[in-house]
């Protein structure tokens, strides 16, 4: 804001100095040098046109110098589609991009990125808000690299259009504890967001959309990581599109949306490195032929994972739910696997197409198992005064004849005493099991 200048008056009762500010450029000044530092990539210090035809990375980035110089602040940008042919580097603590919208305030990276990059030192409280980024799709690689920037916030932020990865965490220093609020990553051709090393910690993203990605996100190697409420959406673009992928540790996903349509799309893929994670209260609208919702690695070695409570929505007359759900890996004695899930089935289906509980055991290395109980409860304790009786092991409660699995009356003759038959499925063969009412009989 420029100063304005008053009429000196040198003589008498009201003398007063020739010019002082108006107090606009008083407030101004208590703005800039007191609370925060405001850089405008369009002021004359700095030039940026904002016509999407001039490259204003250099403008741009001299008003990134000058924040990191006096100590961090905001860099502002007006009004206007900002293209850059050069990377904008953020190398110093507390440097934030603040734009005048995502709609209206656009950085348009014109070459193979990133748009916008850390430095490869370590920073902290930096962060992009209120704008967008984006590319060409078919010349630009990457948007935006949180490269060793700690502690990153963003917020109402749109990437959109590359040919690799919209988002990525990385770093050798470590990239931990961002936040990711209501931000929307599109249009690229591998990944929204890839966060990648063991030191990318406590990333959490909170509502926003992902959506025409290939895959929404992946977690790789990470390790706590927090989605909730974030919408994966690809509307067929992707024939075997995924919602996320996680190889990492300690992952929380709740309350996410995942409408998928590709032919052979997956809501979320745990591969081999993933372990101790928690899926809960997903909402489902997989509308391709054959969709799968939470795929597992083969060999099964997860690690302390619950799945609990996803709504669906049927796809090709078939709803699927997982509930309550807990997997598992341990080596020696006490070992124990479980996956539990639900299927509520509106249409006829082949032989051992659903199981409500369904184990899948593997065994790697050179160990020797003897007697694996596959289902097994240990030592039920009675605390204080419980009391129960006729404690089962497996209980099925459906009428013989409504689903078979138990025959009524004696029409074996071996024994011939018995009051009823439970069927048992192995390899496709049915097997009968003698059942008594009477432990005398």
């Amino acid at each position: 804001m420029t100063a304005i200048n008053y009429t000196a008056i040198t003589t008498g009762a009201n003398a007063r100095a020739a010019t002082f500010n108006s107090p606009l450029q008083e407030l101004d000044n208590a703005i800039e040098n007191k609370v925060a530092r405001v850089y405008n990539v369009k002021g004359p210090a700095y030039g940026a046109l904002g016509d999407n035809s001039t490259d204003d990375a250099a403008a741009i980035q001299s008003a990134i110098d000058a924040c990191e110089a006096a100590g961090g602040g905001i860099i502002w940008f007006p009004k206007g589609t900002y293209k850059v042919l050069s990377a904008l580097t953020i190398d110093a603590d507390s440097v934030i991009l603040y734009g005048a919208g995502p709609r209206t305030a656009a950085i348009h990276t014109a070459f193979v990125g990133p748009g916008v990059t850390g430095s490869g030192t370590r920073r902290f409280n930096c962060g992009i808000h209120n704008m967008m980024i984006y590319g060409d799709n078919g010349t630009t690689n990457t948007l935006l690299d949180v490269l060793d920037l700690d502690e990153f916030f963003a917020s109402n932020l749109y990437i959109y259009d590359c040919d690799d990865i919209g988002i990525t965490i990385e770093g050798n220093d470590g990239s931990s504890r961002g936040t990711y609020l209501n931000c929307h990553v599109g249009g690229c051709e591998n990944y929204g967001v890839k966060i990648t090393g063991a030191t990318q910690s406590a990333q959490t993203f909170i509502g926003g959309e992902y959506l025409s990605n290939e895959v929404g996100m992946w977690i790789e190697t990470a390790n706590n990581v927090t989605l909730l409420g974030v919408w994966f959406e690809n509307a067929a673009v992707h024939a075997a599109a995924k919602g996320v992928v996680v190889d990492g540790e300690n992952v929380y996903i709740a309350g996410c949306r995942f409408e998928l349509n590709g032919a052979t799309a997956t809501g979320i893929e745990l591969q081999d490195g993933a372990n101790g994670y928690f899926i809960g209260s997903q909402h489902w609208s997989m509308g391709g032929a054959t969709p799968t919702y939470i795929s597992f690695p083969t060999p099964n070695n997860l690690d302390g994972a619950v799945i609990g409570s996803p709504n669906t929505t049927a796809v090709n007359s078939v709803t699927h739910q997982f509930r309550s759900a807990q997997r598992c890996l341990g080596v020696g004695t006490g070992s124990a696997m479980m996956s539990y899930g639900y299927s509520d089935l509106t249409v006829a289906r082949a032989d051992a197409y659903s199981g409500c509980i369904y184990i899948i055991p593997c065994y790697t290395g050179a160990y020797t198992v003897t007697r694996h109980n596959y289902i097994r409860m240990d030592n039920p304790t009675l605390v204080a005064s419980a009391v129960v009786t006729d404690a089962a092991v497996i209980v099925f409660d459906a009428a013989a004849g409504t689903h078979k699995a138990v025959d009524a009356g004696t029409t074996k003759t071996t024994p011939g005493t018995v009051n009823a038959w439970m069927k048992i499925n192995v390899n496709g063969v049915i097997y009968y099991i003698p059942a008594y009412t009477s432990k005398t009989s």
